[in-house]
């Protein structure tokens, strides 16, 4: 999965090229495109020899990846996501805050994983709100603060970060230090399940199941509970969900009139056809 998210900022981050960087990248760019990993980091390489922020993050995201001959080199990955941060690059800065509250390439460190996502936060950065709203949810780098957790992740799913919008309904139910909003929770456990999110799904089924935040309808939290079992992503976000969502979907189902049942699983069908 790292290597998918990887492969695919390079490639955002090539797109994105100014006009100087234009040609020779535009070449790394299609060198990736094809595979030819190693003549893409020849392409980028001198310009992030020569300080340039945006090569070095390019650099270190194909290092980071294990893309072509470096393999999988996550310290070297590491110290040119550095020399990008420690000249403002966003991009890096969150990745290099993501390497140090997960120990990849470099010893943990919350305290360095705050700061350069709250650096990269200023930049407007929605990955870094997200990154920055765990750890103080968790008190992680610093003191525990659920109100700023909430500021922060409300602010990353208000830009369609689909993690921070689940992030944002959970507190917004269960945390301990601030007020519940269970109709808020629900919006955003809406936002995450239409765009696919399985811990969304998750959410709203059990939304509409107790009645939190919505009327309660056990039909629909029958649809939403079949949805996220079909959703392919689910056993990346808990590999042992699958068993036991499977089990209260059966006894929900069996408690209703076939035709009933027989609508609402026509319901999925057709959303898993028409969204995946």
């Amino acid at each position: 999965m790292r290597k998918l998210f990887a492969k695919a900022t390079v490639l955002s981050l090539l797109m994105s090229a100014t006009a100087a960087q234009a040609a020779p990248l535009d070449d790394a760019y299609f060198a990736l495109r094809s595979g030819d990993y190693d003549r893409a980091l020849t392409l980028v390489m001198p310009y992030a020899e020569n300080g340039v922020p945006f090569a070095q993050y390019v650099v270190g995201s194909i290092m980071d990846g294990g893309f072509g001959s470096p393999q999988h080199m996550p310290e070297e990955a590491v110290k040119w996501y550095k020399r990008a941060a420690e000249k403002g690059h966003p991009e890096a800065q969150t990745a290099l805050a993501r390497c140090y509250e997960q120990a990849h390439g470099i010893g943990q460190d919350y305290t360095e994983a705050r700061r350069w996502y709250a650096a990269a936060t200023e930049q407007d950065i929605r990955e870094a709100s997200y990154g920055l709203a765990v750890l103080h949810s968790r008190g992680l780098g610093g003191p525990k603060d659920e109100g700023t957790a909430v500021t922060l992740s409300r602010r990353a799913a208000e830009q369609g970060h689909l993690g921070a919008q689940v992030f944002l309904a959970n507190l917004l139910s269960t945390a301990d230090d601030i007020p519940h909003d269970n109709v808020e929770a629900v919006k955003w456990f809406r936002e995450a399940a239409e765009s696919g999110h399985p811990e969304g799904q998750l959410g709203l089924g059990v939304a509409y199941r107790d009645g939190s935040g919505v009327e309660a309808d056990i039909v629909i939290s029958y649809v939403w509970f079949q949805i996220a079992l079909k959703n392919r992503q689910l056993d990346a976000v808990d590999p042992s969900a699958r068993g036991a969502l499977a089990a209260d979907i059966e006894r929900i189902g069996a408690s209703f009139p076939a035709q009933v049942r027989s609508r609402a699983d026509d319901i999925v069908t057709k959303w898993v056809a028409k969204r995946g």
